[in-house]
């Protein structure tokens, strides 16, 4: 899972002066808006090849970012808002879940770019919330609990992983932004002064 994240991670500029979560899925959203541009066919195909472990990753509630951001929290204030017991907070993940699964049917049925890049948007925040758990929680180790969640979505992952490696690669004339650590010096350990200065 982590390895195919960093790859994931490598193909979006995340890193940059004033950044924040909000910008940070503004940059994957115009990454899976742009990729989804470039191989809509490929990534339709994907989407419905994987439909069934999509779907268990949108209905897996630890694996979607509300679960762990009460309304008093910066990060899903907007989206938890209002949700002050467990029966509401229920009957609102199920809006979401259900409204998750029409734009993914959407997606599958239609092959339409904007239903794709919005389900890939959906489809990676949840991603994000696993890779969150194993690098700061406790889902890392084989008798963990929040083990489905990292074997579906290392499975995704390696099926979509390939193909937007695949879709930059044969679009490089594109613009898909500047890496936020970009290779600096002509060899290894170089003393070079930092890249912004240049």
């Amino acid at each position: 899972f982590l390895f195919y994240w960093i790859a994931y991670e490598a193909a979006h500029q995340t890193y940059r002066t004033g950044d924040s979560e909000v910008r940070d899925w503004t940059e994957r959203a115009r990454l899976h808006s742009e990729l989804a541009r470039h191989d809509k066919g490929r990534l339709q195909r994907i989407l419905c090849a994987q439909k069934g472990d999509v779907v268990r990753i949108f209905e897996l509630r630890q694996a979607h970012p509300s679960f762990w951001y009460p309304p008093s929290s910066r990060k899903e204030s907007r989206e938890n808002a209002g949700v002050g017991t467990a029966e509401s907070w229920e009957s609102v993940f199920r809006k979401r879940v259900g409204a998750m699964r029409k734009r993914l049917d959407e997606a599958v049925r239609s092959g339409v770019k904007e239903a794709i890049s919005t389900t890939l948007s959906d489809l990676f925040r949840n991603l994000s919330v696993v890779r969150n758990q194993i690098v700061h929680g406790a889902s890392a180790g084989p008798e963990s609990r929040g083990r489905t969640q990292v074997v579906l979505g290392a499975r995704l992952l390696s099926a979509f992983v390939p193909c937007f490696r695949d879709g930059i690669k044969a679009n490089l004339q594109e613009d898909w932004g500047d890496p936020p650590f970009p290779r600096v010096g002509a060899a290894p350990d170089e003393k070079c002064p930092p890249p912004w200065l240049s």
